[in-house]
């Protein structure tokens, strides 16, 4: 493990303070939120180039892929339930931006944490495919089934929809990298030497991932600080959402999943809390476009809604991986 995988969360808290130091600059907020968008394509670039897009197989982590599915698609939204309206009861912007990241379960660092934390994380892996899948069909149903029962402001998405056609090109950071990794991996199939092009591709898409990581924090941080300070009653009411969830999904995960191994309860654990701010962060930017449109003041604080998350959930991981790496030194002692 090299000293940037070895040090990622520092260097991710480092990226996150100079970023908000950056914000108070003249003008360079903006200049952050313009930059945002193309820095997230170069990361899921290099996030994707890390997956099987194509012929991928969950081969012999069949039960853990199911189970993290199942837990992003059922267990995840019923939980979210209750703690959006107990947090953000008013259930407009904010709400359904704080709704979308929690719906959308992480699809790339987790699978480092994972790792450091002594995880099942070749299993986690070979799912994060079907991760990605499922939380494009649940994401937008269980946001309508929120409008319906009144727990999202539907005033608020009859705003958002129908979205215009130009609209769309703000998911672009999300799409293009995507279909060009899967572009790229079926080249690779053609012969030995495609196969090797591309593996010295994967190769410095894994080097440059995490400082990609670290500079997105950074540009982030600077767009978003503003905004979040501008409502600081906003805070304590969004880490406490955050924090409450991951405490209560990484209970229910680990005593939930005890009849698997533990290094596959530790995957399920880090799965069910980990959440996938960043790349749905386009999704989220998509919405507040077209609030900000019709001239909704709380616009602004949806991807503000997105940074905290992150902010929060880089601390929790942090100390996640603390936690569980003492215990597996535990376990090891106990067993010599």
């Amino acid at each position: 493990m090299s000293f940037m995988e070895r040090h990622q969360v520092a260097l991710y808290l480092a990226s996150m303070a100079v970023g908000v130091a950056c914000a108070g600059l003249s003008g360079w907020s903006l200049v952050s939120e313009q930059l945002v968008p193309y820095t997230l394509g170069a990361l899921l670039w290099t996030n994707f180039a890390l997956m099987p897009l194509v012929g991928m197989s969950v081969g012999q982590h069949k039960r853990l892929a199911r189970t993290v599915v199942l837990v992003a698609t059922l267990g995840t939204p019923i939980l979210v339930t209750p703690l959006v309206s107990l947090f953000i009861p008013e259930g407009g912007p904010v709400a359904l931006a704080a709704v979308i990241v929690l719906l959308a379960p992480c699809v790339d660092y987790v699978v480092v944490f994972t790792c450091i934390a002594g995880g099942e994380y070749r299993g986690l892996l070979a799912a994060t495919p079907y991760l990605l899948g499922a939380q494009i069909i649940s994401v937008p149903v269980w946001t309508s089934i929120y409008a319906y029962i009144g727990i999202l402001d539907i005033g608020v998405m009859g705003e958002i929809f129908p979205l215009p056609a130009e609209s769309y090109l703000s998911l672009a950071p999300l799409i293009v990298p995507l279909v060009a990794v899967y572009l790229a991996q079926r080249w690779s199939t053609r012969s030995p030497q495609c196969q090797q092009a591309y593996e010295r591709v994967r190769t410095i898409s894994d080097a440059a991932m995490i400082p990609l990581m670290c500079l997105l924090l950074a540009l982030m941080c600077s767009a978003y600080t503003p905004a979040v300070l501008n409502q600081a009653q906003l805070i304590p009411r969004l880490a406490g959402l955050y924090l409450t969830y991951a405490i209560l999904a990484g209970g229910t995960a680990w005593c939930l999943s005890k009849v698997m191994s533990r290094p596959e309860r530790v995957s399920v654990t880090f799965s069910a809390v980990t959440r996938n701010a960043l790349i749905i962060y386009p999704v989220v930017a998509l919405c507040a476009q077209r609030l900000a449109h019709n001239g909704n003041p709380e616009a602004s604080l949806m991807g503000a809604t997105v940074l905290t998350q992150t902010l929060t959930e880089l601390l929790i991981m942090v100390a996640m991986t603390a936690i569980f790496r003492v215990r597996a030194k535990t376990g090891n002692a106990e067993a010599l």
